[in-house]
């Protein structure tokens, strides 16, 4: 993002969600940059502590590849399968459309971790058409 120049001179508090640049434009600026591989790790130990889980998977948001999800996606992905593996367990990818039939082929109780709320909301639609009882059966972040 590109901040205008004119919201910058007002000197008005402004905050600067997950900069790239990482460079403080202006005194007025506060940054805030949001650590995804670290939010992914993070759902990753805190799904495994549950210690019921059988089954854990991500729930990506529709793209038609891995090279067109936002960086945000693949970073949260990759630390929380990476995490996962590190603990001996595999993690299945739920996409848009195909939560009934990963839902069904995965082990219960299942954990998921969605890349966004509305993925998550998603997830737990299905599961309620489903009839997979959360959290008993399903545990999503």
């Amino acid at each position: 993002m590109d901040t205008p120049r004119s919201i910058l001179r007002t000197g008005k508090p402004l905050v600067h969600i997950d900069p790239r640049n990482h460079l403080k434009p202006a005194p007025n600026v506060c940054e805030h940059l949001i650590d995804n591989a670290k939010i992914g790790e993070t759902a990753a130990r805190h799904l495994l502590s549950l210690r019921r889980c059988k089954s854990f998977a991500f729930a990506a948001p529709a793209f038609h590849d891995s090279v067109q999800q936002p960086l945000f996606v693949r970073e949260r992905r990759e630390s929380f399968s990476a995490a996962l593996r590190a603990y001996g367990h595999a993690c299945a990818t739920i996409v848009p459309g195909e939560e009934p039939l990963i839902l069904n082929a995965l082990t219960r109780p299942i954990a998921v971790f969605a890349a966004t709320d509305v993925r998550a909301s998603e997830v737990l639609q299905a599961a309620k058409i489903a009839k997979l009882p959360v959290p008993a059966r399903l545990a999503v972040i």
